[in-house]
């Protein structure tokens, strides 16, 4: 078994809605849906409810993973076990404020366990423009881990690169933030960062979780995705 990622999908509001949506295609049973949620250009208080969509999972927040950089970003990490082969699935977040803007990315996986599966998680933020992005250290416990990151930008015109030893870059824009995610798989357990690219003229906000990989899933196969503003 490989642990492999089988698609994406995005979405982004950006006339202070509060809803965003994104679709992905056709799911694969059993597999894991994870997804990155930022709330943006509001408040320390805007936060998201809970994701639902059109398979009727029921998902799971990384709380640990909440990073919050005071009126500019709310980034969360949400995940959901699918045993559905459903044809489509919308993923729907609202923010608790009902006026922030917001941005989605949601990734299905394989190969992953399927219970007990967060082994740790790290965040990084800062405000005040002058600083690398990247997260405090994170310690996995766990040999054979996925490690899933999520990072943002307070600017529409950076090119956001995968950190070291990340790749699957997704990235999207709205009229005020970038915004991406990335993984790496790795197979030892140790210290562990997350790094954002070098756009140290912007705030910034990213998180990292570790997700386990199912019993021997240690092969890594990835799908690209050529969506966004990422290479």
């Amino acid at each position: 078994m490989t642990v492999t990622r089988l698609q994406v999908a995005t979405g982004k509001d950006t006339g202070f809605l509060s809803t965003v949506t994104a679709t992905l295609a056709a799911l694969t049973n059993p597999s894991l849906i994870i997804l990155a949620w930022l709330g943006e250009g509001a408040s320390a208080t805007v936060t998201a409810t809970t994701p639902t969509d059109t398979a009727g999972h029921t998902y799971t927040q990384i709380s640990g993973a909440n990073i919050d950089v005071s009126a500019t970003f709310d980034l969360e990490i949400w995940y959901t076990q699918n045993t559905s082969t459903t044809a489509h699935n919308a993923i729907t977040i609202t923010d608790n404020l009902a006026g922030a803007d917001g941005m989605l990315i949601a990734e299905e996986w394989t190969g992953l366990a399927a219970a007990s599966i967060v082994d740790s998680w790290a965040t990084g933020g800062n405000a005040t423009p002058g600083s690398v992005a990247t997260t405090a250290v994170m310690t996995t416990t766990n040999a054979n881990d996925l490690l899933w990151s999520s990072f943002a930008f307070s600017t529409t015109t950076a090119t956001l690169t995968a950190g070291a030893g990340y790749s699957n870059l997704t990235a999207i824009a709205d009229g005020f933030t970038t915004f991406g995610v990335q993984s790496q798989v790795v197979s030892a357990t140790g210290g562990y960062v997350a790094w954002g690219g070098n756009h140290v003229s912007e705030s910034w906000a990213i998180n990292v979780v570790s997700i386990q990989a199912a019993a021997g899933a240690v092969a890594v196969s990835h799908y690209f995705s050529s969506m966004g503003l990422g290479t």
